[in-house]
């Protein structure tokens, strides 16, 4: 998929309520909030900033504090693959 998203390690999908950053590629990521360690494909996600002045447009809370991460699962490099398709 790496080759599909041309030759980055990571993808990004952004929607109304979140930010979605799959790291498809490189070392696994130690997560200090609770101190687990995700194995590559893994994947962070960061909530919208509802605070953030509307001319600014869309702001995520992309900080360690406020980010989630967890192992990619399944659905989501499929979902990642259609994605991908569909951009070329």
């Amino acid at each position: 998929m790496v080759a599909a998203n041309g030759g980055k390690n990571r993808v990004t999908l952004r929607s109304e309520k979140a930010q979605t950053d799959v790291d498809l590629r490189g070392e696994a990521h130690f997560d200090k909030k609770t101190t687990t360690t995700y194995d590559t494909p893994h994947t962070k996600t960061s909530p919208r900033n509802m605070q953030a002045p509307v001319n600014q447009g869309a702001r995520y809370n992309t900080t360690e504090k406020h980010a989630n991460y967890n192992n990619t699962t399944q659905k989501e490099i499929r979902t990642l693959r259609k994605y991908l398709e569909k951009q070329q």
